[in-house]
């Protein structure tokens, strides 16, 4: 009897034990989906590379938050994507210190960053692509030599020629147009093309495409004056470099100009 009775009350004690286990692994389990609910975050913004810490992709949200992405597939590794989705805040350690660190739950292109061709030369420096939109380029002074550009780049059929669009901290102007970096890919046949030939320095001697940077190229080619114009400065070195060559060279602009110092 007695040994039936312990037996009885040492089953009421496991379930005892173990019910209230169950029942705090469910209370937990149930506070974790709350929390995680609340850990993912819902944003519009853009994709952007940083060269730091041996370079990486991050996202910058249309409310200024920085998003360092654990891993970001390669579909969205453009500079100036536009993107839609949700992440899920990450407690690890990282070095990039740049931004929150997050897993990605949700991604979708909504704008590619990419426009299809050039539909006209407003002037040497600002374009109207034939989605309607229109671009400025980001590091020239405007005010010098804008309708010898245009002239330059119709007679080297720039007008139709696909482009890409990279953008910087700063994506649109007081009057709504884009500010970007426009690169375009050149048909060169046989060696240095006409529009190459002006300051960009060709290493093949086969047909093959070039991809240049458009601003750089106005700079290089002394059609364009470099202007440092933050927050967007992520060329200016390369701006640089290529102002110096053309006033070295005395190309365009630079023609009859003594002195860079002033444009330092």
């Amino acid at each position: 009897m007695m040994k039936t009775s312990l037996i009885i009350a040492f089953s009421v004690f496991l379930l005892l034990v173990f019910g209230c286990k169950m029942q705090v692994d469910n209370i937990q389990s149930g506070d974790k989906g709350v929390e995680d609910a609340q850990d993912i975050i819902s944003f519009k913004g853009r994709v952007v590379y940083r060269n730091l810490e041996g370079g990486f992709w991050g996202i910058i949200s249309d409310d200024g938050q920085r998003y360092d992405p654990l891993v970001l597939p390669e579909q969205f590794q453009i500079e100036g994507l536009r993107v839609e989705g949700k992440v899920k805040r990450r407690n690890v350690a990282h070095f990039h210190m740049w931004g929150t660190i997050v897993e990605l739950v949700e991604l979708k292109i909504i704008e590619d960053g990419v426009s299809p061709a050039i539909k006209e030369l407003i002037d040497g420096f600002t374009y109207q692509l034939k989605d309607g939109k229109i671009v400025r380029l980001i590091g020239i002074n405007s005010d010098k030599n804008a309708q010898e550009a245009a002239e330059f780049l119709k007679k080297n059929k720039l007008t139709n020629s696909s482009v890409k669009l990279e953008f910087d901290e700063k994506q649109t102007d007081d009057q709504g147009r884009l500010l970007a970096y426009v690169f375009v890919d050149l048909f060169c046949q046989g060696g240095a093309s006409s529009i190459l030939a002006h300051g960009m320095k060709v290493a093949h001697f086969i047909p093959h495409v070039e991809t240049v940077l458009l601003n750089e190229m106005l700079i290089k080619a002394g059609y364009a004056k470099f202007e440092s114009q933050p927050p967007n400065v992520k060329y200016n070195k390369r701006f640089r470099k290529a102002r110096n060559k053309a006033a070295a060279k005395k190309r365009g602009l630079w023609k009859n100009q003594q002195s860079i110092k002033h444009e330092e």
